[in-house]
């Protein structure tokens, strides 16, 4: 008898509607990003690249459906999956010289078999990302970081609430 004919559970796939949650993600990539993803598995990173109309994931176009797969996936088999964009803008800061970066946190979770998702507020993304996580211990602020949340509330490395404009990418088709 064959031993994995025996090991076959079927498996009752849930459909998740990833595509809302890319929308966000597109509304908030000008020219590059960085997304990383936190679940009970571990860590994932994806490069995000703007061309036109349309996002990149990771290196190629036919690895934007390869990464919907595994976060559909990462999601249906945790109980929460925390995501942080890195966004960045093509002003420098000042002082550093790097690219100015605004950072968006969100939550993720199936409920009724329905993908939910939230953004973490500004300054909620602030504190955790300037905390260590074993420690508890406060860090310095990373230069060159814009903290936004919900409706476009923006913050500084300080904590003061900042004006950001939007300027819509280039459509070139």
């Amino acid at each position: 008898m064959n031993i994995y004919a025996l090991m076959y559970i079927p498996v009752i796939e849930l459909s998740l509607d990833i595509d809302s949650f890319m929308d966000e993600l597109d509304r908030h990539i000008s020219t590059t990003g960085i997304l990383t993803y936190l679940s009970e598995r571990g860590t994932e990173t994806w490069d995000i690249t703007r061309k036109g109309e349309k996002l990149f994931l990771g290196t190629n176009s036919s690895q934007n459906s390869r990464f919907k797969a595994i976060l559909s996936r990462t999601i249906k088999n945790s109980q929460i999956v925390s995501i942080i964009l890195r966004s960045f803008t093509p002003e420098r800061d000042p002082t550093s010289g790097f690219p100015v970066k605004e950072l968006r946190g969100y939550l993720l979770s199936v409920e009724n078999d329905h993908l939910k998702w939230y953004m973490i507020d500004a300054e909620d993304l602030m504190e955790s990302h300037n905390t260590d996580s074993l420690s508890g211990d406060k860090l310095e602020p990373e230069q060159s970081v814009i903290y936004c949340g919900p409706n476009n509330r923006c913050i500084d490395s300080s904590g003061r609430e900042i004006l950001t404009v939007t300027i819509a990418p280039s459509r070139v088709k």
